[in-house]
């Protein structure tokens, strides 16, 4: 188990490695309805991971990582039940999944983070309260502003994904005869 100044140490390292810096930067670029969809797909691809650490490797199984038939809720789920995620980052992720899916599978052209449905789903994401500091959180959720509330809870989930796998580890294989 890593010690918290390694923890912190590779959690640097990763959101400062060429791949984060490259979504990062589209991200910040991104539309509404592209930034939601960009964002989930980056965690999506975190759960593949962690679930590929924290399972046992079989002969002829497909890695989660290239078995494209789970959905997000499938994978966020069975980690949550494997012990890898805790309760609250697996609501987390059902909320921010819930948010990709209003803009991909609903056109409307008013769909933005101001529009009603988007800020109610915005207002339910638990992260931003416990990362704010407590002087700024009577502010932020008295007027919070919809895309930055988003974007502080997926940069916590990246992170808290991205620690998950630093502990995770494959359970010890029973053999039964």
């Amino acid at each position: 188990m890593p010690d918290t100044e390694s923890n912190h140490s590779a959690l640097l390292a990763f959101f400062n490695s060429s791949d984060m810096k490259a979504f990062r930067a589209e991200l910040a670029s991104a539309p509404a309805r592209a930034a939601a969809v960009l964002a989930v797909a980056l965690i999506e691809d975190q759960l593949r991971q962690l679930l590929d650490i924290g399972t046992i490797r079989r002969p002829g199984v497909k890695r989660f990582a290239v078995d494209r038939q789970w959905a997000i809720a499938d994978l966020s789920s069975l980690a949550y039940r494997m012990g890898l995620l805790n309760s609250r980052l697996h609501r987390e992720i059902g909320t921010l999944a819930s948010i990709r899916h209003r803009f991909a599978h609903r056109w409307d052209a008013s769909l933005s983070w101001d529009h009603d449905d988007i800020k109610s789903l915005v207002g339910q994401l638990e992260y931003p309260k416990q990362y704010t500091p407590s002087d700024y959180v009577s502010d932020a959720l008295a007027q919070p502003d919809p895309e930055i509330w988003w974007s502080g809870s997926v940069g916590a989930v990246i992170a808290n994904l991205h620690q998950a796998q630093l502990f995770a580890s494959p359970p010890t294989e029973v053999e039964l005869d």
